[in-house]
């Protein structure tokens, strides 16, 4: 049995009416996202949205093609780290067989 004898109501109905509060409080920012990003583009006209669009493109193309020009220069400077690694190894084989 426990030994709190508080009264319960006041301390349920203050969690109720403090949840309900944060729960309104969410919802109403919520909302005012949504219509403040709704308004973001509510001025613009179909030329400038698909310019935007095309200046979006155009830099993730760019960005694509950074990306893969990297990954290459990877590939070619770990095949170059292979056959130098490849060299030595053979070399070392060489040293431990003795001269001939």
């Amino acid at each position: 049995m426990s030994r709190f004898r508080a009264p319960i109501f006041p301390i349920t109905s203050g969690a109720f009416v403090g949840g309900n509060a944060i729960a309104g409080a969410l919802g109403v920012s919520l909302r005012n996202y949504l219509h403040a990003q709704r308004e973001r583009w509510i001025g613009w006209t179909i030329e400038q949205l698909r310019a935007a669009l095309d200046c979006s493109e155009t830099i993730r193309l760019d960005t694509h093609l950074k990306l893969n020009a990297a990954n290459a220069r990877v590939a070619e400077l770990e095949r170059q780290l292979d056959d130098i690694r490849y060299t030595f190894k053979r070399e070392r084989a060489q040293a431990s067989r003795g001269p001939r």
